[in-house]
């Protein structure tokens, strides 16, 4: 079963194939500065040198490939997707010619100022699909992003506060990292690259937990309550068991008589159910107000008892 952070992923690849339409230019619903940015993005995070060579590597292939179009789109540069293996782990890499990466980024180092809204949004998108993660909700909301270098970091950063999405910077792995910790931090960057499907479902999520918490909060404080009735049931027992022992209750006045063997009778019930039952009528204060002047009798007596 695919994790959140996966599922987000694969949705976000599908999408921007079909936003693209690969060829059928009718369809294609990005500029030739959202695929530069889109590109920047990946690069900033992705490129590397790898026996002298400059590659893209990554376990996501259809990224790579989304990646091949947009180069020969947007620079004429044809880049050929192979599949690799490592290990367990199955990825794929794009080969690329000498001097792409400084190309790509020079090309695309002023989209902010020059590019489109939707540049930003397509940037955001790639970062993610190339070293972001998202934690599942059902374990905490976090985002995050690993970038290969500081001026990565921090571009991202500035990327997210345009759209008022606040993050902060660590190291992780030798590398800095941008992360994003709040739910509502999260389900806004769902909600700006495309996937408000997934924003809705972190929201959903959080609601039901809130509502879960509200729920054993109350019941925790039912059954503390319910603790604190019994035992201050028991200790009202015990003290007229103890007088009754000493031949004192049938010398008190018939009102603290009467509330005595109304709690004998019926040990487990609350104070409020025990008027209920009560022959006469008396209120939940007063019945409590009976059987605490058994507990200061019961206790005074075994006070001048003890000396």
């Amino acid at each position: 079963m695919e994790s959140f952070s996966s599922s987000v992923k694969s949705y976000l690849c599908d999408k921007s194939f079909e936003e693209l339409g690969f060829g059928e230019k009718e369809r294609v619903k990005w500029k030739e500065c959202c695929g530069k940015a889109f590109l920047r993005a990946v690069f900033l995070f992705l490129a590397q040198e790898e026996d002298g060579a400059e590659i893209l590597s990554s376990d996501r292939e259809k990224l790579l490939e989304i990646c091949a179009y947009l180069l020969i789109r947007a620079f004429d540069i044809e880049a050929k997707v192979l599949k690799r293996e490592r290990g367990n782990r199955r990825g794929a890499i794009l080969s690329l010619p000498r001097g792409t990466c400084e190309r790509v980024l020079y090309a695309s180092e002023k989209f902010m100022s020059e590019g489109c809204d939707r540049c930003r949004v397509l940037y955001i998108r790639a970062a993610l699909l190339a070293r972001g993660t998202i934690m599942d909700p059902e374990k905490g909301y976090h985002a995050s992003f690993r970038a290969q270098n500081e001026a990565g970091a921090d571009e991202l950063s500035a990327v997210l506060e345009s759209f008022g999405i606040e993050s902060k910077k660590h190291i992780e792995r030798g590398l800095p990292a941008i992360y994003l910790k709040e739910s509502g931090k999260v389900e806004d960057l769902l909600s700006a690259i495309g996937a408000q499907k997934f924003s809705l479902q972190l929201m959903e999520n959080r609601v039901e937990k809130s509502i879960r918490a509200d729920i054993s909060r109350r019941q925790n404080f039912d059954n503390a309550n319910m603790a604190r009735a019994i035992n201050g049931a028991q200790s009202t027992i015990s003290a007229i068991r103890y007088l009754e022992s000493e031949g004192i209750l049938e010398t008190l006045s018939e009102p603290l008589q009467k509330a005595a063997r109304l709690r004998l009778s019926l040990p487990e019930v609350s104070l409020a159910e025990l008027c209920r039952f009560s022959e006469e009528k008396i209120t939940k204060s007063g019945l409590n107000h009976r059987l605490q002047k058994l507990l200061v009798i019961a206790e005074k007596l075994k006070e001048e008892k003890e000396f």
